[in-house]
């Protein structure tokens, strides 16, 4: 299969609302793979991706994603757009941590994260995935845990920008008070100087 493939390339392998492109020694996803909108079978399984391309993330109508066996360091951060998303395979790539739009995928149902080097917590929340019944329980878990940290990172930040506000807020009230306090001394120093004229 060459490594470029085009939209029409892309059509001749469809079928139906599937494609199947797993074990073609890719290296990137087809640039031109998002442009076909009937797809809710993508299988990219088994190829050397190591990144996904944003544009992936506008297949709003796929419901089963491949991407096990591969090279894979991090996920876009809009992957939480994929709404009908309930099938998501991520075996043996090298994810450590989820972007928080990944508790968006409300739909999700079936999640494998097995062999992939994740921080510790998370690890612990995946499970071991060794059979269909851990992968379906592992979904909701990370989805759960996700949800979490994204509401986290989320009040810290509210945090932060209330903090930021009010040092900016004190710096505009010194700033005045310093202006008003040389605008006064600039006025005193005039009035002076008119004196010393008079006399």
């Amino acid at each position: 299969m060459p490594q470029e493939l085009s939209l029409k390339d892309l059509k001749n392998l469809q079928e139906d609302d599937e494609i199947d492109l797993s074990a073609s020694g890719l290296t990137e996803v087809p640039r031109q793979l998002h442009l076909l909108p009937r797809l809710t079978n993508v299988d990219l399984g088994s190829n050397k991706l190591v990144s996904l391309p944003n544009e992936i993330c506008s297949m709003k109508r796929l419901v089963k994603l491949e991407l096990g066996n591969n090279r894979i360091h991090n996920l876009p951060n809009d992957i939480g757009n994929l709404a009908s998303l309930q099938h998501l395979s991520l075996y043996n790539n090298q994810i450590e941590e989820l972007p928080l739009s990944f508790a968006n995928l409300k739909a999700l149902k079936f999640l494998d994260l097995k062999n992939n080097p994740l921080e510790a917590k998370l690890a612990k929340v995946a499970g071991n995935c060794g059979n269909e019944k851990e992968c379906r329980l592992a979904a909701p878990k990370v989805l759960a845990f996700v949800a979490e940290n994204k509401r986290l990172f989320e009040f810290q930040k509210e945090k932060a920008d209330k903090i930021l506000k009010k040092i900016h807020d004190k710096n505009e009230a010194d700033l005045k008070k310093i202006n008003k306090e040389k605008a006064k001394k600039e006025k005193a120093q005039k009035s002076l100087e008119g004196k010393e004229e008079f006399f």
